[in-house]
């Protein structure tokens, strides 16, 4: 390859990683190879099922193990080359070695008429939940003989088969089958595609709200009165608010529950508010609303110490006498009745805890929707998007498993809280609504998210944001570590409900291919250089769009200064160059800083004349250590040639770290 041939490749596969990331991904994934090797026989046409429009039923058998499995697919369906023996082989491989699985489902994607791969569904682990809401497991999957036989038995299928879609038929075998088993491996590989030309965001509502048939529906009820999640009426409610000197919002949060819920008709039901030590001013407001509204039986638990949000909530949970417990923030507010739905939930067996999509106080972002185990611990997905869209196969629109919820709005049942000793003491602020979360999957809980139930939460309302005290980040890092310590297994092994595939750096859903700006932990390389003058050339383009400050949330104990906007070099290749910021200090010491490339389609748009101007955008991460708060640097951009090596450098205004970037000399 020559050296061109290599700067071109390298242009366009971060353009790719940046565009196309699933593209990108099937290009240079590697496959991880599970070490388990079997013989697979067949397919051989099925006679368990009579015939069902649509569907196909084939038989395989594996002598190794004396196994027989049917493969149930639709017919719109098309499979990956060996995508049987491998959904068998891998499925084997990734369970237990003592014992077979009982179901095996893969992951799929789509293809568009031109044979064009996109919009992969990178699965969940098993989730019950999940799968009450939509066929996650899929159109293609293996049952084991014995096991569908006894399902078929149960739906009457042996004799007669309803008119309805055959995807409908798999999903209520799929219901069946969690209620007899819990043995359901999941191949993180995509063995089979449907065909579609739809885009990303179409495809996704299209997947989240497709209409189920009468026998599906009718299935669905049936699972869940199976699984216990049904309406009850002779349970107690104790909801648990921890508030200190905020007594107006506290007032606010329970007037919703008052006036939006069904609280007040609970026959048995009580109020907490757990104080630390508000000012004289602020408590005697409380206890008067208390006295005012006698009737929702608030109970007021005043003791001056120290803020430690386990602490308050474990005390609240000990006084507490309902068979449910409700942890709220003070700065939550309902909108709707979501109680119902909640307890019922959180009263059936399987479950751990249950929480419910949160969203800022415009009602348009989301704030929470689900947590989710990532490299840099765990995290808010889809934190601050747009709630007006259906994101990632129904993330925020479908009920589901989740590894956790926030504490913000957690319901638990009160025997189970105790089972894991709740919320752990050294977690003081955060993290701890995570742990009890973990800890209950540990036993064998399933933690729920409800998209369908939504509140307000003004969040961090009460406290102020982590991010911008120094103690508080420290804090906040320390309680990430005795987290860690306490769920070791999180460290090596992906969020179960998360498949190690997608994304780890980002806030959005999408194959784990990022652009080095958007890890958290790629950092610009820094040195210092030897400069005699910033000279301003014309052709040179520059505008720096933002600055920012970026804690570390990694362990790596640095923290970054970031600096972005766009930049080109008039009538060049873009690719033959480096481009670098400098940053003059007053002493005349120049810091020489790499950029990192940002697909800006703007900014191609608009120098539609300019040879791959699509890179043009550029961000900076600057380790804190290089950068003085009190110090103003003099901007400059400066395009190296990566051949000649020949350099051209334009000035631009001042940045001040932690003030921000003057937009004039």
């Amino acid at each position: 390859m020559t050296r061109t041939e290599s700067k071109a490749e390298s242009y366009r596969n971060e353009l790719q990683k940046q565009t196309d990331p699933y593209a990108y991904f099937l290009r240079h994934a590697e496959r991880k190879e599970r070490g388990r090797s079997i013989t697979v026989d067949g397919p051989l046409p099925c006679h368990l099922l009579p015939p069902v429009s649509g569907l196909v039923a084939e038989s395989v058998t594996v002598p190794d193990i004396k196994t027989t499995y049917v493969i149930l697919k639709t017919g719109a369906v098309g499979l990956y080359d060996d995508a049987n023996r491998k959904l068998i082989s891998e499925g084997l491989a990734v369970s237990a070695a003592s014992s077979a699985p009982a179901v095996i489902y893969c992951d799929h994607d789509y293809q568009n008429r031109d044979g064009k791969r996109h919009t992969p569904y990178l699965k969940p682990d098993y989730s019950p939940h999940t799968l009450l809401s939509v066929n996650y497991m899929g159109e293609y999957v293996a049952i084991e003989e014995g096991l569908l036989g006894g399902i078929l038995r149960v739906l009457s299928l042996q004799e007669t088969v309803p008119d309805v879609p055959a995807g409908d038929v798999i999903h209520a075998v799929l219901l069946e089958a969690i209620l007899k088993t819990d043995k359901i491996a999941h191949v993180t590989e995509t063995l089979f595609y449907l065909q579609s030309d739809e885009e990303d965001a179409q495809l996704y509502r299209t997947y989240a709200n497709g209409e189920a048939s009468a026998f599906l529906k009718e299935r669905i009820g049936k699972t869940m009165e199976n699984l216990g999640i049904v309406p009850q009426k002779d349970y107690s409610l104790s909801v648990i608010i921890p508030s200190k000197d905020h007594a107006d919002i506290l007032i606010k949060c329970i007037e919703s529950l008052k006036n939006k819920t069904s609280f007040a008709a609970l026959r048995e039901r009580e109020i907490l508010v757990i104080d630390n030590g508000s000012y004289d001013t602020q408590k005697d407001r409380i206890e008067s609303y208390i006295r005012e509204n006698e009737a929702l039986s608030i109970r007021y638990l005043y003791r001056e110490e120290p803020f430690n949000y386990s602490l308050m909530c474990d005390r609240g949970a000990k006084e507490a006498k309902g068979d449910l417990l409700l942890f709220l923030n003070d700065d939550v507010e309902f909108v709707e009745n979501t109680l119902p739905q909640m307890c019922m939930y959180a009263l059936s067996p399987l479950a751990g805890t249950v929480g419910c999509k949160l969203l800022f106080p415009d009602r348009q972002l989301i704030q929470h929707a689900g947590v989710t185990g990532l490299l840099c611990g765990p995290t808010h997905k889809l934190s601050h998007h747009p709630d007006d869209q259906t994101y990632y196969f129904g993330a925020n629109t479908l009920n589901r498993n989740t590894l956790a919820v926030t504490g913000a709005c957690l319901m638990v049942k009160r025997e189970k809280y105790f089972q894991v000793q709740g919320f752990h003491d050294k977690m003081t602020v955060s993290y701890n609504d995570v742990d009890l979360c973990v800890n209950l999957y540990e036993k064998g809980y399933f933690n729920i998210l409800l998209n369908t139930c939504i509140l307000l939460h003004h969040e961090s309302l009460s406290r102020g944001s982590d991010l911008l005290d120094q103690a508080k980040t420290e804090r906040l890092a320390a309680e990430r570590a005795c987290f860690y310590a306490r769920h070791e297994w999180l460290r090596n092994k992906p969020d179960p409900f998360y498949h190690p595939d997608l994304i780890q750096d980002t806030l959005d859903y999408r194959v784990n291919v990022a652009a080095d700006y958007e890890m958290r932990g790629h950092m610009s390389g820094v040195e210092v250089f030897e400069c005699h003058s910033l000279r301003k050339s014309d052709k040179l383009q520059l505008t720096v769009e933002g600055t920012d400050y970026e804690p570390d949330q990694l362990d790596r104990a640095e923290d970054a200064y970031v600096i972005r906007g766009w930049s080109l070099y008039l009538k060049h290749d873009e690719r033959k160059f480096d481009r670098f910021l400098l940053l003059e200090d007053e002493e005349g010491r120049v810091l020489k800083v790499s950029l990192m490339p940002v697909f800006r389609q703007d900014v191609q748009a608009v120098f539609a004349k300019q040879k791959y101007a699509a890179l043009a955008g550029f961000i900076a991460k600057i380790p804190a250590t290089w950068l003085h708060l009190e110090k103003k640097y003099r901007v400059a951009l400066m395009y190296v040639h990566k051949t000649l090596r020949y350099k051209i450098t334009t000035v631009g205004a001042y940045y001040e770290p932690g003030k921000g970037y003057e937009s004039e000399p």
